[in-house]
């Protein structure tokens, strides 16, 4: 718990330096820190998060639907640029029209040719089963490989083309989204898209819930990525009968109250973070998921038996 204290302070003492002030490097005398890139202890105020709420989430010229539409293409590739240099956001008719791919395809031809090594996909999720899974347009393609693939007329050799078949598809699961009752049904919803794994869904759940319009919260429903179960071991030595995810409600509920009698005295997320709207100023479920990922990782560099894939290159990320 220690540790975890001192990574969410100096982490979000980062993203005041950083991001909000704007000042140069270095923004912590914390080594590992200083040297590898990690997430936000809030995931919202990440890069990519924070250009998706931008573009999208917040965007008055979209309807909730549009939002919600393009919420799921632009977490697809995770990569703000792919996502506006191949046109989006998208209105509904378009996203949902089978031929948007082929009007976008000279675009990402012309875009290719200028920079092959152009990268179309942020690796901070395991994206592989999204891409493999959407080989053809109705999302048959998992486990036909690529060679086998090839011998279909529908196949589509260019990955980052793929997400486009999932507009088509959103066509059944939006209805299902918008009629949800609770955030599990909204789960369980993006369950149906093909590539969309137990963690990749929650990830868009997450998302949607940037939407003001959307009527749930990313602190009512949350889903343990392996990531945050290896977190979740460093800090507690029984669980009790809990699962992972009750444990971060276990947490979000007692996390304040256990820094201030064991750790912290003066510790108080009001002080730390006072630059966050004054009902957001505390570490809800999501941010909990966020940091015990994060934890694992910190934690294996600070031991020398791993590290994250980034470092910083003179204050900045290396691309």
């Amino acid at each position: 718990m220690m540790l975890l204290h001192k990574y969410i302070i100096n982490r979000y003492l980062i993203h005041i330096r950083k991001d909000i002030n704007e000042l140069p490097p270095p923004w912590t005398n914390d080594p590992v820190l200083k040297a590898y890139r990690f997430c936000n202890v809030f995931r919202e105020d990440d890069r990519v998060s924070r250009e998706l709420i931008r573009i999208v989430s917040t965007n008055t010229n979209l309807t909730y639907e549009e939002k919600v539409l393009n919420t799921v293409l632009f977490r697809a590739w995770n990569n703000p640029k792919t996502f506006l240099s191949l046109g989006g956001p998208w209105i509904a008719e378009d996203i949902y029209n089978p031929m948007l791919k082929e009007w976008v395809r000279p675009i990402y031809n012309k875009l290719k040719a200028e920079n092959p090594d152009r990268r179309w996909f942020n690796a901070a999720f395991n994206q592989g089963g999204l891409k493999y899974s959407l080989k053809f347009p109705d999302g048959t393609g998992m486990g036909t490989h690529e060679g086998d693939g090839e011998s279909h007329s529908d196949y589509e050799p260019e990955m980052p083309l793929r997400i486009f078949h999932l507009g088509p598809l959103l066509k059944d699961v939006y209805p299902e989204i918008t009629n949800a009752k609770t955030q599990n049904e909204v789960y369980y919803a993006l369950q149906q898209l093909p590539g969309f794994s137990t963690f990749y869904a929650y990830q868009v759940f997450v998302d949607l819930t940037y939407i003001n319009e959307f009527p749930f919260s990313e602190n009512e429903f949350v889903v343990a990525g392996p990531g945050c179960k290896r977190g979740l071991n460093y800090i507690f030595n029984d669980f009790d009968g809990l699962t992972p995810e009750e444990a971060l409600f276990w947490l979000r509920n007692n996390i304040d109250a256990y820094f201030r009698a064991t750790i912290d005295k003066g510790w108080h997320p009001n002080w730390l973070f006072k630059g966050r709207s004054v009902g957001d100023r505390y570490l809800n479920v999501m941010a909990l998921e966020n940091c015990m990922c994060e934890l694992s990782k910190y934690i294996k560099t600070v031991k020398g038996t791993g590290r994250p894939k980034e470092r910083y290159i003179i204050g900045r990320r290396k691309e």
